[in-house]
């Protein structure tokens, strides 16, 4: 049976890199995937490839990875304080069987369970209030949902040098921000990012790191705490207004 665009998309977060091609000329894009079925992807970055493009990137799906091409079907642009932000589609050509397979169980046995692991559908307000008096974070968290290019300073050994690379940019506040990567940080490494094609770039420590395990892949959460707040953090909460308050829920991005 032919599938349509509207089939079901998988919520999915994973740091790729696009190679879009136009009337003979080849690009390099740094993008996130935000949705994933075995019939395409979305995918936000913040460079703009057009409609009609061919493109082809590497999927990582857990510990094997892909190779697809496709056809660039439609980009939208998206407001975001942290630069222009594009949301394209992607429709995959003909996949073998096994690549079609791979694809379908990865978003069943990890890309909807780690969204329910880090969005919770539902929550009593005693539990709530409960959370708020226990929160010292102290700032608002926005989520980005960008890909971010990871150094780590001062990295003389080779596990630590191979840690570095793309990663994403999950959610952002003046003090802090939290990175999504497929190898840990530990806590104490000292780390230099920045988003590619973005006025936006941070320097810090990781503090905290947390497993996204499914029976398929894991990915691991690493909260950052900045030596100084980056000025373009700084400019747009404080204009927006986002204070000491509680952080936000849901899968919202920056917006």
């Amino acid at each position: 049976m032919r599938e349509e665009r509207n089939d079901h998309r998988f919520a999915e977060q994973l740091p790729i890199e696009i190679r879009a091609e136009d009337e003979g000329s080849a690009i390099h894009v740094p993008a996130m995937t935000a949705d994933l079925n075995p019939a395409g992807l979305g995918f936000r970055a913040t460079q703009r490839v057009e409609p009609g493009s061919r493109v082809s990137f590497e999927l990582p799906l857990g510990k094997k990875k892909v190779w697809v091409t496709g056809e660039l079907r439609h980009v939208k642009e998206e407001r975001s304080r942290l630069g222009r932000v594009y949301m394209h589609g992607v429709a995959f050509d003909a996949l073998p069987i096994e690549v079609r397979d791979a694809i379908e169980l990865y978003c069943t046995r990890h890309s909807m369970p780690i969204w329910r692991l880090k969005y919770r559908q539902s929550i009593d307000i005693i539990t709530r209030a409960s959370e708020v008096v226990r929160n010292l974070r102290g700032t608002r968290r926005r989520l980005a949902g960008l890909p971010a290019q990871v150094q780590v300073n001062g990295a003389a050994d080779a596990d630590l040098a191979q840690a570095s690379g793309l990663m994403i940019l999950e959610e952002v506040s003046d003090l802090g921000a939290r990175l999504i990567g497929a190898v840990p940080l530990q806590p104490g490494t000292s780390i230099t990012f920045n988003v590619p094609g973005a006025t936006f770039s941070g320097t810090g420590t990781v503090r905290h790191v947390q497993a996204l395990q499914s029976s398929v892949a894991v990915l691991f959460s690493m909260g950052i705490e900045f030596d100084a707040v980056p000025v373009s953090v700084r400019s747009w909460m404080r204009r927006f207004g986002y204070g000491k308050t509680e952080a936000p829920t849901g899968p919202a991005y920056v917006s």
